[in-house]
C-alpha cells in the first residue's frame, strides 16, 4: 500500500467484519461509518467464526462465509468503491488468520510465502471485488495448509519423515531410492507403507510437490521464469515446461498470464519478505543493503526458534489481564537488548512488526470483555504515536499497546 492507505490504516480503518471502522470525527467517512455498524451488528461474531474455521482446517464450513454471496453483497455495500479502505481493512483481518495458522504448527517461513504472494496481488488489484477475491483466496489456503497438516500428524513417524525430507529438499533431484536410504528403509518397503497410508506413490507425491512450488512460484513476482526450474531441480528450462504441461495442461507461461500476474522485468526490483516476530510484509524497495539483508535474516532466525512462542505468551497475558507478568517480560533489560539488537535500527522493519503486532493485541483484548468502542480508541492513539517514532520508540509503544490493552482487561 501506499504512503496514504497506511497514514488511514493507522488512523483505524479497521477490518470489516472484525471491530468495524475508526471513530474518527472529522475524517469519518461513509464507508468507515457502514463498516463499524456491521462490526458491531453482525462482523465481529463473523471474524470469529473464520478463524475458528481455519484454525480446524475446515475449508467447506469457510467457504459458506467468504464465498457467500450475501457476504460478498454486505462488503461490496460498506466498501463502495474505497479500494484504499478495503486493502487496509482486509490487511488487518490477514494479520490474525496468520497468527491462527502458525498456532497450529504452520512454519513462519510457509506464513510469510503465503503472505507474500497475496501482498504482491493486493497491490494490483483496481476492484474491492478483486479484493473480496483475494482475500476469500486468501483465507483458504490457509485453512487447507492448516488441513494438511493435521493430516501429516496422523501418519506413522517413517511416513511423516519421507514426507518431510522431500518437502524440505524438493529442490533436489529426487528419487525413491535416494529418500529411502535417508529414512533408513528399502526401496520396497519404503514405497508400500508410503502407499498404504497416503494412497499416493513416493514419486507421485514427489511430483506434487514439485507442482505445488512451481505454482506458487509463477504465482509470485519474485521468481522470474529462468530461474524457478533450477530451484525444483529440473535439468532444463525446456524439461520443466514440458512437465508442467503434463500435469496441467498448460505451459508455465500460460499458467501465469492466466493468473494474471505480471512478470518483473528485472529480479532486482522485485520485493522481499519479511518474516520477523509476526511482522510479516512485502517491503518495496529497491536493492536492499547487506545489512538490511543481515536484519532480515536474524529477525527470521528469532521468530522461528523463540518470536512466535513469546509472541503467544504475551498474547495471553493480554487475553487474562496478566499486567504484572507483561511488565516483568517486557521491561526485562535482557529482552529489551534483544529487541533493539534484532531490528538494527531499522524503523521500517520495527514499523512492520507493530503493524501486524497491534492489531492481534486489539483483538485479545476485545474477546477477553474489553467494549469495542474502549479498545477502538486504545488502537487509535498507539496507531497515531507510531506514524512518525524511531525504532526505540516503536518499542516502547509496542511494549506500552500490550500493557495498557492487559490492564483495560483486568478492570472488568
Amino acid at each position: 500500500m501506499g504512503g496514504d492507505v497506511l497514514v488511514r490504516y493507522w488512523q483505524g480503518a479497521v477490518a470489516v467484519g472484525t471491530l468495524g471502522a475508526y471513530n474518527g470525527v472529522t475524517l469519518m467517512t461513509k464507508p468507515e461509518d457502514r463498516a463499524y455498524e456491521y462490526g458491531e451488528r453482525k462482523g465481529y461474531l463473523q471474524k470469529k467464526r473464520i478463524l475458528t474455521y481455519i484454525k480446524k482446517g475446515n475449508r467447506h464450513a469457510l467457504e459458506r462465509i467468504v464465498l457467500s454471496p450475501q457476504s460478498r453483497d454486505e462488503w461490496l455495500e460498506i466498501f463502495s468503491d474505497d479500494l484504499d479502505f478495503a486493502c487496509a481493512s482486509f490487511e488487518y483481518v490477514w494479520s490474525q488468520a496468520c497468527l491462527v495458522a502458525m498456532q497450529e504448527g504452520i512454519s513462519e517461513s510457509a506464513i510469510g510465502g503465503i503472505f507474500m504472494q497475496y501482498r504482491q496481488q493486493l497491490g494490483t488489484a483496481e476492484t474491492v471485488r478483486e479484493v473480496l477475491d483475494l482475500s476469500a483466496a486468501f483465507h483458504l489456503q490457509l485453512a487447507d495448509f492448516v488441513a494438511a497438516q493435521k493430516l501429516e500428524r496422523q501418519y506413522s513417524p517413517v511416513v511423516q519423515r519421507c514426507r518431510a525430507y522431500i518437502h524440505e529438499h524438493i529442490g533436489d533431484p529426487l528419487t525413491v531410492s535416494s529418500v529411502a536410504a535417508v529414512v533408513g528403509y528399502s526401496r520396497s518397503h519404503l514405497s508400500k507403507v508410503f502407499r498404504e497410508e497416503t494412497g499416493d506413490t513416493i514419486r507421485g507425491f514427489i511430483q506434487q510437490e514439485k507442482l505445488d512450488l512451481a505454482r506458487r512460484f509463477l504465482l509470485s513476482l519474485s521468481h522470474p521464469m529462468s530461474d524457478i526450474w533450477r530451484e525444483l531441480g529440473f535439468c532444463s528450462q525446456s524439461h520443466f515446461a514440458a512437465f508442467f504441461r503434463k500435469m496441467t495442461g498448460q505451459t508455465p507461461s500460460q499458467f501465469r498470464k492466466s493468473s494474471q500476474i505480471v512478470e518483473t522485468a528485472d529480479a532486482s526490483e522485485v520485493s522481499v519478505v519479511a518474516t520477523v516476530p509476526g511482522a510479516m510484509k512485502i517491503v518495496a524497495e529497491d536493492g536492499e543493503s547487506e545489512d538490511y539483508q543481515k536484519t532480515l535474516k536474524g529477525l527470521h532466525d528469532y521468530a522461528e526458534n523463540v518470536g512466535f512462542q513469546q509472541e503467544l505468551y504475551l498474547l495471553y497475558c493480554v487475553r487474562k489481564g496478566k499486567v504484572h507478568e507483561l511488565q516483568t517480560e517486557l521491561d526485562d533489560p535482557e529482552y529489551d537488548k534483544t529487541m533493539k539488537a534484532l531490528f538494527r535500527n531499522n524503523r521500517t522493519l520495527a514499523y512492520e512488526t507493530l503493524l501486524f503486532l497491534l492489531p492481534q493485541i486489539h483483538s485479545a483484548a476485545v474477546n477477553s470483555g474489553v467494549s469495542m468502542k474502549d479498545a477502538r480508541k486504545l488502537y487509535m492513539d498507539f496507531s497515531e504515536r507510531a506514524r512518525d517514532a524511531d525504532v526505540p520508540e516503536l518499542l516502547r509503544i509496542l511494549r506500552d499497546a500490550y500493557i495498557e490493552f492487559a490492564t483495560r482487561v483486568d478492570r472488568i
